[in-house]
């Protein structure tokens, strides 16, 4: 099932607020893909990539 706009807008703003989710969701990402999860693996690490961050 494919993520909602407002879920991953939530996503992406606590991302730019919260440093430890940050770094939660980088080492997500790259356990998935060390796991052999590439797709999702992938996913996470643009949504980290995409942001704006100042």
């Amino acid at each position: 099932m494919p993520s909602t706009k407002l879920f991953k807008e939530t996503v992406c703003l606590r991302i730019e607020r919260d440093p430890a989710f940050r770094l939660a969701l980088l080492q997500e990402a790259l356990f998935a893909l060390c796991m052999g999860d590439i797709p999702l693996g992938k996913t996470m690490l643009q949504d980290l990539l995409n942001q704006n961050w100042h």
